[in-house]
């Protein structure tokens, strides 16, 4: 019915200056919150060195529904796998992620290793255009690890809420809750 990361919408002032603080994110690949295994965020006695990651076109070769408290994720989840992006370097420890059809993802490396966090994101579905009176709002915080240069796990944590008077109906249609927390988790390589 939706897709995963579509329609874009204009962002509300401020968009670009947010990002999750450490305590609120899990790394990608990673069981518990701002650990590692040599415990300290360190390398050989000093911090791990920065992953520069390289520019150019990469693609997507997985995806998957991490979490979906609210059995949501049908209605959002597209086909992404084989999507190229563009990567580009904006500054040393700044780099934005387009997609295809113009979607962007503004990324800051985080100063230890591969990690990296972006920009919430906002998007809207208008209901009428599938039959309901309402819209669905969207935000997605993504946070990333690169692995090496040529390769990036991304975690996108997703809020959907919904306004107008059908969204009792859409929950009911749909078998879920709003508001919905869902977690995608997308694995891409450097072509």
């Amino acid at each position: 019915m939706f897709a995963l990361l579509s329609c874009v919408t204009q962002a509300p002032p401020g968009y670009g200056d947010t990002a999750l603080s450490e305590d609120q994110v899990t790394r990608p690949g990673s069981e518990d919150d701002d650990t590692n295994d040599d415990g300290g965020g360190t390398h050989e006695g000093g911090p791990e060195p920065v992953v520069e990651p390289e520019q150019g076109s990469w693609t997507i070769i997985s995806s998957e529904v991490v979490s979906d408290a609210c059995n949501a994720a049908p209605l959002f989840v597209g086909q992404v796998v084989g999507e190229t992006l563009t990567l580009t370097m904006r500054a040393p420890d700044a780099f934005d992620f387009e997609r295809s059809d113009g979607v962007l993802e503004q990324c800051k490396l985080d100063g230890d290793g591969g990690l990296y966090t972006c920009a919430e994101r906002f998007e809207d579905f208008d209901g009428n255009d599938y039959g309901y009176d309402g819209t669905l709002h969207l935000t997605y915080s993504p946070l990333g690890d690169f692995s090496s240069a040529e390769r990036s796990m991304m975690d996108v944590d997703t809020i959907a809420t919904c306004s107008g008077p059908d969204c009792p109906e859409v929950e009911d249609t749909f078998n879920t809750t709003f508001p919905c927390a869902m977690r995608f988790s997308l694995d891409a390589m450097k072509d």
